[in-house]
């Protein structure tokens, strides 16, 4: 129901929405038989509306996120506060959970491993399950951060050095988004930790998907 509701959506998101017609991600009969799967066909409008409504139930249901800090420590973030939020990582963030400290090519090293991800390589015609590949995790033990799907950043494509405060963060900001990660199709030149890859927010297709982050509320987004 989600998309019939404008207050999910940005402005200019909600006016393609009005001009696509159509309440659900492209492909979704077919989707719905492998639910393990990342879910593609969708545009960045649509991940970004999904994210504010998967935040506005969590609040409403009063939901409790348990975050385990490096050392070990436990932290309860309470979404009925009003203080947390569910969004697509900036470009940084993405790059950040990655690669980690050192600046490493692919998620689990400097050399290309094709049984530790779903890209060319492994010659397996389309999406896997997320999370079958445990030994292609990232230093903070993200999984599927190299293949299987493009992923939607929240960030608008501006030349680096990157930063947070000079309108690429402004989800209301017209211009492509950046895609990370890589795909299935792509080899592992695209599944590199740093290589970015750009388009319009428009654009859905069978390897773009999204991984969603939860995060304190920022003034700045």
């Amino acid at each position: 129901g989600g998309y019939e509701e404008a207050r999910y959506w940005t402005r200019t998101g909600w006016a393609w929405r009005r001009t696509e017609k159509r309440d659900r991600p492209f492909w979704w009969d077919e989707q719905r038989e492998q639910s393990n799967h990342p879910v593609v066909g969708v545009s960045w409008f649509e991940a970004t509306a999904y994210c504010r409504w998967l935040t506005e139930k969590l609040r409403s249901g009063g939901y409790e996120l348990r975050a385990t800090g490096e050392d070990g420590s436990t932290e309860v973030w309470d979404f009925g506060s009003g203080r947390y939020e569910v969004r697509l990582p900036t470009e940084a963030e993405w790059e950040k959970a990655a690669r980690g400290d050192d600046g490493r090519q692919w998620p689990w090293g400097d050399e290309f491993q094709p049984e530790r991800c779903n890209s060319r390589e492994s010659d397996l015609g389309g999406t896997t399950p997320v999370g079958i590949y445990p030994a292609g995790a990232s230093p903070c033990g993200c999984l599927d951060m190299a293949g299987n799907v493009w992923e939607w950043t929240h960030t608008l494509f501006r030349n680096y050095p990157y930063r947070a405060d000079d309108g690429r963060e402004d989800p209301e900001a017209e211009g492509s988004r950046v895609l990370r990660g890589g795909s299935w199709i792509g080899n592992q030149w695209y599944t590199r930790c740093a290589f970015r890859y750009v388009t319009l927010p428009v654009l859905f297709d069978y390897v773009i998907g999204f991984r969603v982050v939860v995060v304190p509320v920022s003034p700045a987004f």
